[in-house]
């Protein structure tokens, strides 16, 4: 990671403090392209959960703010322009992310439980109690071709994958107001 990033003369730090986290333990910065363009660890400071992130860039880019553990990914939506050698927040006046605020489908996307992975013959998607959200799975090779797409409605959803070949495959959960979340897959 540290060789892609080196790539950039710029960048900036921000501070960041989130709220009401429980499970993730990275913060990722990418830009409009879904490049990677920074990453930090979640800390504990203090019993608050922060981040001291830096961006890096060549230019004045947008850059979004996503929230990741090993298996899933979650857009908080915060949007920032890149700006040289800037600091934002501080850890007295931190850039706030409060998952609490989120919307209930982001908690839902990330409540999903998928399995089993690493996968053979099917994968089974399934949704947190009795719930029955629609949402929409897309399944893409690691070149990030798109192999199947399916919409669920249902508490538990099962893909058949007997046809796909080993390898990394990277699952898009969608909400039809536009939340999404990504989950690395392995086929064995």
């Amino acid at each position: 990671i540290k060789s892609q990033l080196s790539q950039y003369a710029y960048s900036m730090g921000v501070v960041f403090e989130i709220l009401g986290n429980e499970h993730f333990t990275k913060l990722e910065a990418f830009d409009q392209d879904n490049v990677l363009r920074g990453i930090s660890s979640i800390d504990t400071l203090n019993n608050r959960y922060m981040s001291f992130l830096t961006v890096h860039s060549n230019t004045s880019d947008w850059v979004k703010i996503k929230l990741s553990n090993t298996r899933t990914s979650l857009d908080v939506n915060v949007d920032l322009l890149f700006e040289t050698d800037d600091v934002i927040g501080s850890v007295n006046a931190p850039v706030i992310i409060n998952l609490d605020a989120l919307s209930s489908d982001a908690s839902y996307l990330s409540a999903l439980q998928i399995y089993p992975n690493p996968f053979s013959n099917s994968v089974t998607i399934m949704s947190p109690g009795n719930s029955d959200s629609l949402y929409n799975v897309a399944l893409y090779s690691i070149q990030g071709t798109l192999i199947m797409e399916k919409k669920a409605c249902t508490n538990q959803t099962q893909l058949s994958t007997k046809h796909l070949a080993s390898g990394i495959y990277l699952m898009k959960l969608s909400t039809p107001k536009g939340h999404n979340s990504f989950k690395k897959l392995v086929k064995k």
